[in-house]
């Protein structure tokens, strides 16, 4: 039911999880992004992971700690506020 809203809305669904809930998610086709974190992970970082949050990297941003990130691809299911197309082609002129 929920895939149908999703769908509905124009979404997909982003999926935190570790390595092997990853696995999880994919043999169930569930997700199309995933971003992972290293709890439970065993050291291993899973291929269809687009994010990877490294335990322990972490970096003062205004203040406050933020986690730092391995983005391994161009659409990681971030929400773009225009097409990437057009807001490149913008920041060329």
């Amino acid at each position: 039911r929920w895939r149908g809203h999703l769908h509905a809305a124009g979404m997909t669904l982003g999926v935190y999880a570790n390595a092997p809930t990853i696995d999880w998610c994919r043999q169930r086709g569930l997700g199309q992004y995933f971003w992972q974190h290293d709890w439970g992970s065993g050291g291993r970082l899973n291929p269809a992971a687009t994010l990877h949050q490294k335990a322990g990297r972490q970096w003062a941003v205004g203040g406050v700690m933020s986690d730092i990130n391995d983005v391994y691809a161009l659409d990681f299911g971030q929400w773009w506020p225009l097409d990437p197309i057009t807001l490149a082609a913008g920041s060329l002129s």
